[in-house]
């Protein structure tokens, strides 16, 4: 339980508290049968992080430890967080289960006191100040003598008085015989919670490093941010989604023109100050529409064979050019499909679909999971309201010009015209043609709209077109096996999957 100690009683009751942690750590389930655990299968991985806590907790976790070590740095990346927890041992007998693999790390990871620890223990010195300055020097001498590709670290000042609090990132990078240096630019919040920043900043890293491939002072930039972010609500838990991220990378980007840049000492760099670092919703909701409209088309699964069937379609579509997907909560297994294609696929928009007055309360599950949008054949109860207080876009459906405006009045941004193949691109265009409505209003057609007359809705003002199986092909609703499943797949190959690579190319060259 949260507690804010006042008195040397308290200080006391934190002590106890800290070793009965300890203890629960060192006697819990996965302490005890670590061992047992299988790491053969970290093959199919891309990246290892791994945390220094876990060798501590008992001989059976750090010989699971130790095995996952081994297995990880022989095919994989692998990043380590030293996290030396003084309750469950010394400094030195970490360091003396962690040396070993320290050469294959592509990251270690460090505090302040870590990095004190490490100098006196490796190096027979201490730190002369606590300036970036004496901070890099004892780093590169470390990583020479480690031989670990990046050695990181993140340094915190608090203003106790307004809570403010200002982080920035330091990193070593072994370079043959020579060492750079690298040192992001500081950025001031207001933290709610100090759980979970670690950790959030371990994630932006690799993600940046792994997956977007940033240099980096721009995945420092990404790791600090993220940390900051995941902050921004209590708990040691973040559910910071990427369009967050992103937003707030598109938000912060310092400026040499901009009045938030200045110096805050001749040691530690310029400053961007964020007196508030909560990412508006409104602002997310407005990059995942932007995000949409640049898709132009959104991949419709309605899925009722085989999940794995339509996760290998999920990626095909994005091969050939599809930058949004939406998967309809009716779906078999739909959470699974989600997730794996938000995993496997992260330049694409995610969203559900089908959301009815009953499933409006598992938006948050599917935000969770990777959505950022949401559809719906109706106009749920709730549906609007829920999904903007998430940052998720609500896309809930009209047919008549009134329904949309409606719709617009409680703050929809996208509107689904359902069932489009009841009206037509002419009819569209006629309604938009009416100013208020045409500058107001982002419309979605679905529902008979094919591969065919795509063009012809986007040209009379969609702002996207959604697509069933004449975009996804009808496989994915079938059992694998079956006469009918193999006759769809055939299909797919021979008709489905060349008219959609031609529908993209084209679609791909109209003017927005």
């Amino acid at each position: 339980m949260p507690f804010a100690p006042s008195s040397v009683l308290a200080s006391r009751c934190v002590k106890i508290l800290l070793s009965s942690f300890s203890s629960l750590r060192s006697s819990s389930a996965f302490a005890r049968f670590a061992h047992e655990l299988e790491w053969s299968s970290l093959k199919s991985s891309s990246w290892f992080h791994v945390s220094g806590i876990t060798p501590l907790l008992g001989d059976n976790a750090q010989r699971s430890w130790k095995a996952a070590m081994h297995e990880a740095t022989s095919c994989l990346p692998v990043s380590l967080d030293l996290n030396h927890r003084k309750q469950l041992g010394t400094l030195s007998e970490l360091w003396n289960i962690v040396s070993p693999f320290c050469s294959a790390l592509e990251v270690l990871i460090l505090s302040t006191d870590q990095l004190s620890g490490l100098a006196e223990l490796l190096l027979n010195t201490s730190l002369e100040g606590d300036s970036d300055t004496v901070y890099l020097h004892i780093m590169s001498r470390l990583i020479r003598q480690l031989k670990c590709k990046r050695l990181a670290m993140c340094v915190k000042n608090r203003d106790d008085s307004t809570g403010l609090q200002t982080r920035w990132s330091l990193l070593t990078e072994l370079d043959g015989d020579s060492v750079r240096e690298h040192r992001s630019i500081p950025i001031s919040h207001v933290p709610k919670d100090e759980c979970g920043g670690g950790s959030a900043w371990a994630a932006g890293l690799i993600h940046a490093l792994h997956v977007d491939s940033l240099t980096i002072p721009e995945a420092l930039r990404r790791a600090d941010l993220l940390s900051a972010l995941s902050q921004n609500t209590e708990g040691d838990f973040s559910r910071v989604s990427i369009q967050e991220l992103s937003a707030a990378e598109e938000r912060q980007i310092p400026s040499s023109s901009t009045s938030l840049v200045h110096h805050i000492s001749a040691t530690s760099g310029p400053i961007v100050s964020v007196p508030s670092f909560a990412v508006d919703a409104a602002e997310v909701i407005e990059m995942t529409l932007k995000k949409m409209k640049d898709a132009k088309v959104l991949p419709i699964f309605r899925v009722k064979g085989d999940a794995q069937v339509a996760i290998n379609r999920g990626v095909e579509l994005a091969s050939l050019g599809c930058k949004a997907m939406e998967v309809t909560m009716d779906s078999a297994d739909w959470q699974l499909i989600l997730s794996s294609l938000h995993q496997r696929l992260p330049d694409v928009i995610l969203g559900v679909g089908t959301v009815m007055d009953d499933t409006v309360s598992q938006i948050p599950l599917a935000k969770s999971l990777g959505a950022s949008f949401a559809l719906s054949p109706i106009d749920p109860i709730g549906f609007i309201e829920v999904c903007k207080n998430l940052g998720v876009l609500a896309v809930p459906s009209a047919f008549t010009s009134n329904e949309c405006w409606s719709m617009h009045r409680r703050g929809a941004r996208l509107i689904k015209l359902f069932h489009a193949g009841l009206a037509s691109p002419a009819i569209l265009k006629a309604m938009l043609d009416v100013t208020p409505l045409g500058e107001n209003l982002n419309i979605l057609p679905s529902g008979s709209v094919s591969p065919g007359n795509a063009s012809e809705w986007l040209k009379a003002g969609a702002s996207i077109v959604g697509m069933g199986s004449n975009l996804v092909g009808k496989d994915i609703s079938l059992k694998p096996g079956t006469a009918e499943f193999h006759a769809a797949v055939d299909d797919w190959r021979s008709k489905g999957r060349p008219i959609v690579e031609k529908m993209l190319k084209d679609l791909a060259l109209l003017t927005p």
